[in-house]
């Protein structure tokens, strides 16, 4: 109903998206907005199961399971079961053959603060992030640290401070690649950046 609008100032203002979209068609049905929210979430972070979808992502877990059900089986036919490491998860059909592509690897990722990958997982998902480490990234005060990704799970965490990056791991990393993806935040930032 409401849309952000210009600051004035320190303040924020809001405008309705009628005045400023000419083909605003109003606000979608709880339904079809389901619909396309969860075509969104899988796309970006799945595969998943209803319940992890709700609890991370939609209303940490509020919403009426059947209701859930119900958005899940009316996509149905845009939906692949997946099983991984013991879980049956699902995802988008248009999506799965890309995932069936994809090759081990030893990539390492310096994700910032409050990665989009580490809340799209949560940060109780034990797959990104091992149970005695979660309290490493996810910190008092609702602080999501950066962290050091290998292999694609948290594998320490890291600072930068002035040119400093410095990385706390709890699992062994390749030196090769993490001086890489350091070179690379380096040439990302235009700077020049020390490994301490």
């Amino acid at each position: 109903m409401l849309c952000h609008g210009p600051s004035q100032g320190n303040r924020v203002t809001f405008v309705s998206p009628a005045d400023w979209l000419k083909d605003w068609k109003g606000i979608p049905t709880l339904d079809a907005a389901a619909g396309t929210v969860i075509r969104a979430y899988l796309r970006a972070h799945g595969p998943t199961t209803a319940e992890n979808f709700d609890r991370i992502w939609l209303s940490r877990g509020g919403t009426r399971k059947a209701l859930l059900r119900g958005w899940f089986a009316a996509l149905e036919d845009e939906l692949a079961g997946v099983r991984v490491d013991e879980a049956d998860l699902v995802m988008l059909v248009e999506d799965l053959p890309e995932l069936l592509e994809q090759k081990p690897a030893d990539t390492v990722r310096l994700l910032g603060g409050f990665d989009p990958y580490i809340l799209g997982a949560g940060t109780n998902a034990t797959e990104v992030i091992p149970a005695d480490h979660r309290a490493a990234v996810s910190r008092a005060g609702g602080l999501i640290a950066p962290v050091v990704l290998h292999r694609g799970r948290a594998a320490g965490t890291w600072t930068l401070e002035d040119d400093a990056v410095d990385i706390r791991l709890w699992d062994d990393v390749p030196a090769a690649p993490m001086e890489a993806e350091v070179d690379r935040v380096a040439a990302f930032l235009g700077r020049q950046l020390r490994l301490i």
